[in-house]
């Protein structure tokens, strides 16, 4: 017989943590950029589209309920056992291993081929930090940057020479400098500290920000278009960046490695020829 696996503090924290991961898949699934309230219409939802097998819906329609039952009712005795919770959580995940089979019923063969290879390639489908190279590649752009800056700035200080407003404009000019100066300086070991990003059938998200941190997240039915972008500064370094178009506007990758960022690029490109075709 199974024992019961979950005291009541630790029902709470499986409960948000198995809504956090149901949330995250079906906004991925459905294209929403924003989920509220109860799962079970989004999950339906999902069965009705025919994105979501019926009988997974189901298992999912519980784990929604028995999280929402646990907000709340606090004297809850009913606590999943070990056998339990382990089957929630593969049916769960299942909505990324499976779903170029189960859960998305893809009809083009290149299609799921293409699904599966970011599933399964190259560790895509975890977090990952940027290449250490990259930080060199942010100095250099910052420090011309602020030269090109610097330069600007010059020229009201140099034009003002002996007016009554010089040494207001050399005063307003070199603080303007200084704190560019240390922001430039500063970011980019903030910025690769903070930049993460994954990928996989479902799709893109990035986590980044020196300041302002944001977490974009673009389902990869709703990419148009990915291009491959290398600068100077980034070809110095062997670095790339990819350059994805959706409905909604322009999401970018920066600082990836060449055969990450090409990889990546053949990877969406696939998907997307797949569902033009598929359209037809």
């Amino acid at each position: 017989m199974d024992e019961v696996y979950f005291n009541t503090s630790k029902a709470y924290l499986s409960a948000f943590q198995y809504r956090n991961r149901m949330e995250r898949k079906l906004k991925a699934i459905l294209g929403e950029e924003r989920i509220v309230g109860p799962l079970d219409p989004f999950i339906r939802k999902g069965v009705d589209r025919g994105l979501i097998d019926a009988a997974k819906g189901d298992s999912l329609v519980m784990i929604s309920k028995y999280c929402d039952s646990v907000f709340m009712a606090t004297d809850r005795q009913d606590f999943p056992t070990f056998k339990e919770l382990k089957s929630w959580s593969d049916v769960i995940e299942s909505l990324r291993r499976g779903s170029h089979i189960l859960w998305f019923r893809r009809k083009d063969y290149q299609r799921r081929r293409a699904v599966t290879s970011m599933d399964d390639g190259g560790g895509l489908a975890e977090f990952r930090m940027l290449d250490p190279k990259s930080k060199k590649a942010m100095y250099l752009g910052n420090i011309i940057t602020l030269a090109v800056y610097a330069a600007v700035a010059a020229f009201p200080v140099f034009f003002s020479r002996g007016t009554w407003w010089h040494p207001y404009i050399l005063a307003f000019s070199a603080a303007t400098v200084i704190a560019l100066a240390a922001y430039l300086l500063a970011s980019p070991s903030i910025l690769y500290r903070h930049y993460r990003y994954r990928m996989d059938g479902d799709c893109i998200e990035i986590r980044k920000g020196v300041i302002i941190h944001s977490h974009i997240l673009v389902p990869v039915e709703r990419i148009h278009q990915v291009n491959v972008r290398r600068g100077p500064i980034l070809r110095k370094y062997g670095l790339a960046g990819v350059t994805v178009t959706t409905a909604g506007g322009i999401v970018t990758i920066d600082y990836l490695e060449e055969e990450v960022a090409e990889r990546i690029a053949s990877n969406l490109n696939e998907i997307i020829v797949a569902m033009l075709r598929a359209r037809e």
